[in-house]
């Protein structure tokens, strides 16, 4: 990298720009070019300081955070923006990340152990950003074609969902491995799903405890199938779409009588992971004796890449999404590059893969 990252830092509070500032100092290739104390201030000044990514407060007087998210989904230079968040609010994180939004950090409460946290979140989202900024400064690079942040809608279709089926005798299954830019992923895919797909799908998404509650509520609402966060001891049914619980290891198993069941649990976390991928598809390797149909989305890292060697030595089908298409070429790229993939596609042709895989022949892997 020829020369540092230029960050801008957008918070009413003098404070938590200071404690930010303070973080930041203590990365080498990092440097704060300005700090602004609303949306319109960044907004008036963003063209002359040319930035290569932006931390913004939630809550913020004049122009907060989701409507400054939105005035820069607009533009055509595709700023990278972290949100600083001081509230827990599940719903207004899961419209900032469909908004186009990396990562959502949680602002610290002032004691050194809190900065310690906000250290190593800063660590994990600064490391999307250069991800996403391929290493260069983005002053120096070619924008990619990324493609447009899409909000999930509040209003639910009108539509008749299929019958579920509580059969333990299920030929087929797909499991979907997705991080850094998944809500709007996902959402593209739910959109092409139709009552037609008698498949149970699961769904790792990482994120926090607290949050995948409100992105399969928001799915579910313009979804044909149902969408539901995953309980314990849930059945795996046809037509139903089940999201690992944030914070928390989602994997499949036997009941006693032998039904698939949900297993959750909070075991250490994998490569850094809870929710992890690789947990599920290695579960799923275990006890499922149908077709299996494994799918990696966009997202940072490596998880789901040991997982998906398993499943394909099993026979399974894997597929991931292309880089053009994705927010963060990592994961994708990790499973692409190592082999273990039958196809590299558009996310806007997962759904018609994953209709594709449920007209297939049934049977055994083996």
């Amino acid at each position: 990298m020829s020369r540092k990252l230029r960050i801008i830092v957008v918070d009413d509070s003098t404070i938590y720009r200071k404690i930010l500032g303070r973080q930041l100092a203590r990365f080498d290739d990092i440097e704060v070019v300005a700090e602004y104390e609303n949306g319109n201030e960044l907004l008036k000044n963003i063209d002359d300081v040319n930035p290569d990514a932006i931390l913004l407060d939630m809550e913020m007087p004049e122009l907060d955070g989701l409507s400054s998210l939105e005035k820069l989904s607009e533009r055509s230079d595709d700023i990278p923006v972290l949100i600083i968040s001081g509230k827990q609010d599940a719903d207004k994180t899961l419209k900032a990340l469909n908004l186009g939004a990396l990562d959502v950090i949680p602002k610290p409460s002032g004691t050194n152990s809190n900065e310690e946290r906000l250290y190593a979140d800063l660590s994990r989202g600064l490391g999307v950003v250069r991800a996403r900024c391929g290493g260069n400064p983005r002053s120096e690079r070619n924008p990619a074609s990324r493609p447009a942040a899409t909000a999930v809608q509040a209003v639910a279709r009108a539509q008749t969902r299929p019958p579920q089926s509580s059969s333990d005798s299920n030929d087929r299954i797909v499991v979907v491995g997705v991080s850094t830019g998944g809500p709007q992923a996902l959402d593209k895919i739910v959109r092409g799903i139709d009552a037609g797909l008698n498949l149970p799908i699961l769904i790792v998404q990482h994120m926090p405890s607290g949050f995948t509650s409100s992105l399969a509520e928001a799915l579910n609402s313009h979804c044909a199938l149902e969408v539901a966060e995953a309980r314990p001891g849930d059945a795996v049914q046809e037509g139903r779409i089940l999201i690992a619980p944030g914070g928390t290891h989602m994997e499949l198993a036997k009941g006693v009588s032998g039904a698939l069941q949900i297993r959750l649990h909070n075991g250490e976390a994998v490569q850094g992971c809870r929710p992890s991928v690789d947990t599920l598809f290695h579960s799923v390797n275990r006890c499922f004796e149908g077709k299996v149909l494994a799918i990696i989305l966009t997202g940072m890292g490596q998880d789901g890449c040991d997982g998906m060697r398993a499943l394909r030595e099993s026979g399974a089908r894997c597929i991931a999404q292309n880089e053009a298409t994705s927010v963060v070429y990592g994961m994708p790229r990790s499973v692409a590059e190592a082999g273990l993939t039958d196809e590299v596609v558009p996310l806007e042709q997962i759904a018609a893969k994953m209709h594709a895989f449920g007209r297939s022949m049934a049977g055994g892997r083996k």
